[in-house]
């Protein structure tokens, strides 16, 4: 690999990396993301179907990344969630009558999530509006 000179350097593709790297990016820095697994659109061996939950905001994010459109039609309003624990005593239900929440199915290795860190001022300002 030729030498390549960048703002940010960002350690792992997962969730957060990667919106990191896309927040950044059109906040106008060089960035440069590395991960140890390549990426694919396959389905993976030891995919074993969880959801994401995404705050209002973390959607207001990734509408500001520009990323939202692509992923809207696989998410839904949480409108109930069922918490409990296998062989022990008690559960609780929660209902909401506002669909402000997002499940998402996590159908391959590539998906986006909230940037939760301001490294600059630059950065900052795309998360000043939520």
């Amino acid at each position: 690999m030729a030498d390549r000179q960048v703002d940010i350097l960002i350690i792992g593709g997962g969730l957060t990396g990667a919106t990191l790297m896309l927040a950044l990016a059109n906040a106008g820095y060089q960035t440069l993301l590395v991960e140890a697994r390549p990426f694919s659109d396959k389905a993976q061996v030891n995919f074993d179907a969880r959801t994401l939950a995404l705050s209002p905001a973390s959607a207001r994010i990734l509408q500001m990344l520009n990323v939202w459109p692509e992923l809207v039609n696989n998410a839904t309003a949480i409108e109930s969630i069922h918490v409990s624990e296998k062989q022990q005593f008690g559960s609780t239900k929660l209902h909401s009558d506002k669909k402000i929440r997002w499940a998402m199915l996590l159908r391959c290795s590539i998906f986006i999530a909230p940037c939760t860190i301001c490294l600059t001022s630059k950065t900052s300002l795309l998360l000043q509006n939520l």
